[in-house]
């Protein structure tokens, strides 16, 4: 039986994604997502990896992600009804999954990131994903399977500061801390299971002391500048708040 949950049961090799008819999605050589929840210092974080020569990481997108993988996994689930009701499925039904999801992901770089001709390493950050915690990590092994050498930063915050934070202002204590609460687990959980693609950071430690983001740069393969960190992190302001909330 086909499972909907697992994109890599597809089989997609790196031989297709590298294909050229998905030019705008492979001509970044890596994709680098930053996943968190809101007020977490996930724009100053953002920031500092924009201030890496070639990276290009969009902001939010609306979660626009999460019903491009939805449908794909809708895709997946039509060929798993057609075995379970007695038909067959090819080799080759399985590889038009495969450039479906290629050909989503293609068009997702090329109409939301859109990243300068010159860009090595694409992607966003996204506040959204641990909301449906079910559908979590198959939203990830999605950006996994389809975008080519996909990274994840998982970003956490002391709770209390988030909570007097926007709008989780308006909302009960017991209520973020539970909904932050179980971000973290999915992060840490994510993170434990896939520690060549995930990184877990929390921002009071590297905001505090740059050299915490060391295992950061170690994790992208880029090098690491702690004075350029440190003047980053000073104009984008290290507690974290948006700029447009101090306005």
């Amino acid at each position: 039986m086909i499972s909907p949950q697992a994109p890599e049961e597809t089989g997609l090799s790196p031989a297709l994604s590298a294909q050229p008819q998905f030019p705008d999605l492979c001509r970044p050589e890596k994709y680098v997502f930053i996943v968190t929840y809101g007020m977490s210092g996930d724009i100053p974080l953002q920031a500092l990896l924009n201030r890496i020569e070639g990276y290009c990481i969009r902001g939010r997108n609306n979660n626009a992600v999460h019903h491009m993988v939805r449908s794909w996994c809708a895709a997946k689930a039509h060929l798993a009804a057609r075995l379970q009701q007695g038909g067959t499925v090819s080799s080759e039904d399985f590889r038009r999954l495969d450039r479906m999801g290629l050909q989503l992901a293609d068009s997702f770089v090329r109409n939301v990131i859109v990243p300068p001709e010159e860009t090595r390493v694409a992607g966003f950050r996204e506040i959204e994903f641990h909301r449906s915690s079910s559908f979590f990590e198959v939203e990830l092994d999605f950006l996994h399977t389809f975008f080519p050498n996909a990274r994840f930063v998982f970003n956490t915050r002391d709770h209390k500061a988030v909570s007097q934070l926007g709008w989780w202002r308006d909302m009960a204590p017991a209520k973020v801390s539970a909904l932050l609460g179980s971000a973290d687990r999915l992060f840490a959980e994510y993170t434990a299971s896939h520690p060549e693609r995930a990184l877990l950071l929390h921002y009071e430690d590297y905001a505090k002391d740059v050299q915490k983001l060391a295992p950061l740069y170690a994790f992208l393969g880029e090098s690491f500048d702690p004075t350029v960190l440190e003047q980053t992190l000073d104009k984008a302001g290290r507690d974290g708040t948006p700029h447009w909330m101090k306005a």
